[in-house]
């Protein structure tokens, strides 16, 4: 029969020690993903500074990077689930994408932005002696 005190020891070894550090394993391993890829323009250019926001269409969760000089850009620690990802930039128009984020997988999509629309709207103020022909929209 063991003692009080060797009892007590090992008691308190599962308690300060076994217990807290199966904890820490248990979430060291928490189920999650990443996302990567490369924005490019139309001719499979590198756009840099992209601004990339993954959706987590599940649970609204969002996240926003920046792509790297070379168009690249990862999205670590992701939940597993569907996911929109939104890239913006500069002179290209919003494309937006779905994918779908697994455990322990990097899942990876390559984004191609169109380049965007100029609008410029000319109008013509009318003054004594002019006539106002139309407004015209360039698209």
């Amino acid at each position: 029969m063991e003692s009080k005190a060797k009892s007590r020891r090992k008691f308190l070894f599962r308690a300060t020690v076994l217990i807290p550090a199966s904890m820490v394993l248990a979430f060291a391993q928490a189920p999650s993903g990443s996302l990567g890829g490369t924005v490019l323009d139309e001719s499979e250019a590198a756009i840099p500074d992209a601004k990339v926001t993954v959706t987590n269409q599940d649970t609204a969760f969002e996240r926003s990077v920046t792509s790297g000089k070379d168009g690249m850009f990862l999205v670590p620690g992701l939940a597993p689930g569907p996911y929109e990802v939104r890239a913006e930039a500069k002179g290209f128009r919003t494309l937006i994408q779905t994918t779908t984020v697994r455990t322990g997988n990097s899942s990876r999509v390559q984004l191609l932005l169109p380049i965007g629309v100029l609008q410029q709207l000319v109008e013509a103020i009318q003054k004594p002696g002019f006539r106002v022909v139309g407004r015209e929209e360039m698209k």
